[in-house]
């Protein structure tokens, strides 16, 4: 039995409008409701306290010039450009890296919160990764799915009708590319999957919970590919 997850703050709104639906509704609402909130309740447990919406940048940070201290170590080139780029641009902070170590020009205080950003994220991009790549996703995707997980982070996903970028391209955490057609493997474009999680890294969703649910979710898409 697969176990229940920590209600989302999402997952907490929904509860709430069909729990009153099932008390107050009309017209077959109760129980279309009730049958709703069945199914939510196999999902969630709604005894769990809801997961943390920290977001990881939102503070004050405070930079030391000329005095670098080390906020984490990071041994994936992709990964540890995309962390890097994310505190500078978030936080203000410059950051340099000492083989694969991360070095940022900040004082001994943001520095134990950097650490903190640093020892989400990284793990976070990575854990996520090799589910999706347990799960069929080809090696050619990491890029696309990686820089969906940056921007999905940085809220700076695209627009509806804005290009993709391309599978198997190389990285561009500043840049954007055309949409080729799809390459072999799982039908789902990498970097529209990982958006969403991203965004879930960056307010402090349990690495875990994201996991589980990109599990669920790729599970459904190579069912729905099975002829």
């Amino acid at each position: 039995m697969t176990p229940k997850r920590t209600p989302t703050q999402a997952a907490l709104r929904l509860h709430k409008a069909l729990s009153e639906l099932a008390a107050r509704g009309i017209n077959g609402e109760k129980e279309n409701a009730r049958v709703k909130l069945a199914r939510l309740a196999e999902r969630y447990d709604f005894t769990q306290k809801p997961v943390s919406m920290l977001d990881l940048f939102k503070g004050v940070f405070k930079r030391a010039p000329g005095f670098t201290v080390p906020v984490g170590t990071i041994a994936e080139m992709d990964i540890a450009s995309a962390v890097k780029w994310a505190i500078e641009a978030r936080t203000g902070i410059p950051c340099r890296f000492q083989g694969e170590t991360l070095l940022a020009e900040a004082t001994q205080g943001t520095a134990r919160t950097l650490q903190g950003i640093v020892s989400t994220v990284a793990p976070a991009f990575l854990r996520l990764w090799q589910t999706y790549e347990a799960a069929g996703g080809l090696r050619a995707d990491r890029n696309c799915f990686m820089l969906g997980l940056f921007e999905g982070m940085m809220n700076e996903e695209r627009e509806p009708g804005q290009p993709l970028p391309a599978r198997g391209a190389e990285p561009r955490i500043k840049r954007r590319g055309k949409c080729p057609p799809p390459a072999p493997g799982l039908a789902v474009h990498p970097y529209s999957l990982a958006t969403r999680y991203g965004r879930q890294i960056r307010f402090s969703v349990p690495v875990a919970e994201v996991e589980r649910e990109l599990k669920d979710r790729l599970t459904r898409q190579i069912e729905d590919q099975t002829p």
